[in-house]
């Protein structure tokens, strides 16, 4: 039941990492102090300790809702396309609505989360964390890849070539508030994919 304490607990959790997600998201992981997520959040500072006992722990949880929630969100529209290349397109249309901001579930689009917090937070537990990310986004667009390119040499060159893609498309339409990057990186994908190697 949604009024018992448990419940209650992790609404809180909730609220705190929804909070913290948007300020880090927002403006930076150092820029943000705890009271100001406590806030946002409308929660105690006892209660934070209670879920997070450092800063980190809260980051690391941002992290993996962030992950379930983008993985989650792109699985969803890539099932919505036949399997193989049209799924391959469909990823960079599925960014350029992210860019434009047509994507609510994701919040407003500020570029990578995971990219501007591995430049920004350099412990090991948070890289490997944004490391994982790239693994699991490898790991969902692989099927498609394969079944384009059956040698493992060419799956692997276009899957590198695919997450570049993606980092360059991300990184100008942050700089530029240019949703169109997504589509000047589907083109060049095009072209790419036409190559045998």
């Amino acid at each position: 039941m949604s009024n018992t304490p448990t419940a209650a607990l992790l609404d809180k959790k909730q609220q705190l990492v929804a909070a913290a997600f948007q300020l880090f998201y927002q403006r930076g992981v150092h820029q943000v102090g705890i009271n100001e997520v406590l806030s946002t959040a409308g929660v105690a500072k006892k209660t934070l300790y209670h879920h997070f006992p450092a800063k980190q722990e809260l980051l690391l949880a941002v992290l993996e809702q962030r992950a379930t929630d983008w993985l989650n969100w792109m699985a969803g529209r890539l099932s919505q396309a036949e399997r193989g290349s049209a799924a391959l397109e469909a990823f960079f249309l599925a960014l350029q609505d992210w860019f434009a901001g047509e994507v609510p579930q994701l919040h407003s689009f500020h570029g990578c989360f995971f990219t501007k917090v591995a430049l920004e937070v350099h412990e090991q537990a948070v890289q490997a964390r944004c490391q994982q990310f790239r693994l699991d986004l490898a790991a969902l667009v692989a099927p498609h890849l394969q079944l384009c390119w059956p040698q493992e040499q060419q799956a692997s060159t276009k899957l590198g070539l695919l997450l570049l893609l993606k980092d360059g498309a991300e990184t100008a339409a942050a700089l530029n508030a240019d949703p169109t990057a997504a589509m000047r990186a589907l083109s060049l994908w095009q072209l790419a994919a036409r190559h045998p190697a």
